[in-house]
């Protein structure tokens, strides 16, 4: 079971929430500034690129083997495998979501499934207020107190 971060933005429907596993991610280290692209995460992709353009401008500048060139970038997307999800995380509190609850399940479906099941009336959306008949009899004239 992998266990999924809820996240919301305050105001927002109930339903609106963004799940975020934890744990390694095999695709953002396989693909690192693809897979931000296709996450819409724009800035963590260019923060990717321009660390990467820095280590080969610091290993060719040091005139370092390419062997140490390639070892550098590998354990650079490894890195980025390893903390894709809490990048993603600290994205989304940059965009006015905050962290309302943490789930389990066997795929985020699943789990999406669980954190709806598990929701309270307080953390859902009221219901529209009930409209109250107009009597014209309340009010006199412009005071309703008289």
């Amino acid at each position: 079971m992998a266990v999924y971060t809820v996240h919301k933005r305050p105001g927002e429907r109930a339903d609106a929430v963004h799940l975020v596993p934890e744990g390694f991610s095999l695709a953002a280290a396989a693909f690192t500034a693809l897979w931000a692209l296709v996450k819409g995460q724009w800035l963590l992709a260019l923060m990717f690129v321009a660390i990467s353009a820095a280590l080969t401008m610091v290993g060719m500048g040091l005139g370092l083997h390419p062997v140490w060139e390639l070892a550098s970038q590998t354990l650079l997307a490894l890195g980025f495998g390893a903390a894709a999800h809490d990048l993603t995380r600290w994205m989304l509190r940059l965009r006015g979501f905050s962290e309302i609850a943490t789930v389990t399940g066997g795929s985020e479906e699943m789990a999406e499934l669980s954190y709806f099941s598990t929701m309270t009336h307080d953390n859902a959306a009221p219901p529209p207020a009930a409209a109250q008949p107009y009597r014209p009899s309340d009010m006199l004239g412009l005071f309703g107190n008289v």
